[in-house]
Order: C-alpha cells, then structure tokens, then sequence
C-alpha cells in the first residue's frame, strides 16, 4: 500500500510534487481535508488527530494522496503561515501507518487563521490554476476518485453557494467520482454561529457523508470511498 501526505520535505525537491503523503495499494484516491484554522479550533484539531487511524482504516490498502488544506481564504489577523490554497505539511511517503502518523502532526494546523472559514472557496483555488499546475501538481490524478473532508464549526462563508461549488468542484476534476464528508456541529450546542446548511447541501450534491463535530466518540464517524 501506498500513501502520500500533501507536505513539503522528505521526498520532493522544491521543484516537485507539493506537500502531500502518499499510500501504495490497489485501489487508487485522493484525500483532501480542508481544516478550520480559526482561533476556537484547537480541541476539534487535537480530537481529529487522535482519531485519525479509525477515520481512515478504509484506506490501509489503497493507493492514496492526502493533502492538507485550511479554511483561510485570505491571511489572518496574525502570523498566519501558510498560502491560501497551497497544500501544507512535511510531505512523505511510505506504509499506512506511516503516513497517518505524519499526518496526524501535520493537520494540527493551528488557530492563527483567518475568522471567516471559506472551506469552498479554498478548495477551489487549490484544484484551479496557477496552483494546480505549480505548488499543487502531481496532487490530483486523473479518472481517481477525490474525496473532500471539511473540519470547521463554523458555517461555510465561500464567495459560492453549495450548489455552485458542487458544479464548479465536477468541472475542475474533470468527471464526478467526487464525494464530501464534513465534520461540523449539528446543533446549537456545539459553538455554531448561525444555520449549518451549506456544508450537508453540498455533501448531499456531491455525495458523502456529515458527522457531528462534538461527538465524543469519532471512531464510527469513518471516511469511505468502497
């Protein structure tokens, strides 16, 4: 089995593929997480990590690229590292194991992001030129299902409503083996700042699943691609 973590360092010159880590299996996929980075996200961050073996048991023998985004459409108030739509991390590859302990560090993305959480509008840009063909290439394989998993607990502020990302989303990756899986809360209890409707709707368009943000227990919240 194969895997590739969307991160800069191990395997790739500055030249080369961006910064993903990568799995070696029969069944091919790409993974793109796209993160809250906003101040109020450091205990979903840490719960994400921790659960991040059973989220993904499916894809242990499968040929799979992740890549790691944010929801900073634009650089926040502080020290914000990273570019907008440019994938983070260290970059590896290796074993199933491997690949999700680099990944468990490297989508702990911090809080320094910006306060509106544009998870739609940032997707977009990292499959769009000039990124997909510079810092994001080799990411994205032609005719291999692409899944998105959206980690936020804030409703989606993109420039694009469900619908239009849902059609914008088929028209880059060129077919619609496409599917969305969102962690978000699912009521009032969980910190949300308005109706929480635009990420289910587009999961619902694209096919895929949303879990609760605040569930205790994530080990059965499981990303599948079978």
């Amino acid at each position: 089995m194969k895997f590739f973590i969307i991160i800069f360092a191990f395997i790739f010159s500055s030249n080369a593929l961006a910064d993903f880590a990568h799995i070696n299996p029969s069944d091919k996929v790409d993974v793109i997480f796209i993160v809250d980075d906003s101040a109020s996200m450091t205990p979903f961050q840490q719960k994400l990590s921790s659960n991040l073996d059973a989220l993904l048991e499916d894809f242990r023998n499968s040929d799979a690229h992740f890549g790691i985004l944010t929801t900073s459409a634009t650089r926040g108030a502080f020290a914000f590292p990273y570019t907008p739509g440019v994938f983070l991390g260290t970059g590896t590859s290796g074993s199933f194991d491997q690949v999700v302990g680099a990944l468990k560090k490297d989508i702990l993305v911090g809080t320094d992001g910006n306060a509106e959480e544009k998870p739609f509008d940032v997707a977009l840009m990292a499959l769009s030129e000039p990124y997909i063909s510079n810092e994001n290439k080799g990411f994205l394989r032609p005719n291999i299902p692409l899944i998105l998993v959206i980690i936020t607990d804030e409703p989606d502020q993109s420039s694009v409503t469900a619908k239009q990302f849902a059609d914008q989303l088929v028209v880059l990756k060129g077919d619609s083996s496409l599917s969305l899986y969102g962690y978000i809360p699912k009521d009032n209890t969980c910190g949300q700042n308005g109706p929480h409707t635009n990420i289910p709707e587009a999961a619902g368009y694209l096919g895929g699943k949303t879990y609760n943000l605040c569930d205790d227990d994530w080990s059965k919240n499981k990303i599948h691609f079978h």
